[in-house]
């Protein structure tokens, strides 16, 4: 064989050989990409998650906080209106719904569902609301009476409690997360 087909031969593999490792690092080059991206992809799927989460807590704390004042604000009707919780003349009675410890048992649900983080003071706090409420009932609690309640004295603490939960909860959901 002549000088110019070895010259060829090896111009020509020399090329071939370029071709494939270019192919092979652009292949490469794409496969990096993609991992890179991919990555990319699931932590802004996995930050946007948290702050889905983050957010439907908040809701939630807030929604358990509405209904402990609204339990607060029915009670307190309750002790200054005590012939409410009574059969009336007409044999009506106040709607279930519109009781104390209706709202008590709505923010129960309300943290069993989205906020198991404070489910045992939401269920102190729900005890506590139906034993004052039956003493309302039972007439053995009103705004007249001046002496402490033993019953009424934990609804206090059991809402205090549930009070400085939602608060620590809500703390941490303001801390940037890592």
């Amino acid at each position: 064989m002549s000088e110019v087909v070895w010259v060829a031969l090896i111009s020509s593999g020399s090329a071939v050989a370029v071709a494939l490792l270019t192919q092979y690092l652009s292949a490469k080059a794409l496969q990096n990409q993609a991992a890179t991206q991919t990555g990319r992809d699931e932590a802004q799927w996995r930050r946007t998650e948290v702050k889905e989460l983050r957010e439907a807590l908040q809701q939630t704390l807030r929604q358990v906080w509405n209904q402990v004042v609204l339990t607060q604000v029915r009670l307190a009707d309750g002790m200054n209106h005590p012939e409410r919780y009574k059969i009336a003349a007409g044999g009506q009675v106040l709607p279930t719904a519109e009781t104390a410890s209706a709202a008590a048992a709505e923010a129960l649900a309300l943290a069993l569902i989205g906020a198991p983080q404070i489910r045992r003071e939401v269920e102190s706090f729900h005890q506590a609301t139906v034993t004052v409420e039956g003493e309302i009932s039972d007439g053995k609690l009103h705004h007249r009476d001046a002496s402490p309640n033993e019953s009424l004295t934990r609804w206090q603490a059991a809402r205090i409690e549930l009070e400085a939960v939602i608060s620590a909860q809500a703390q941490r959901l303001l801390q940037p997360s890592t």
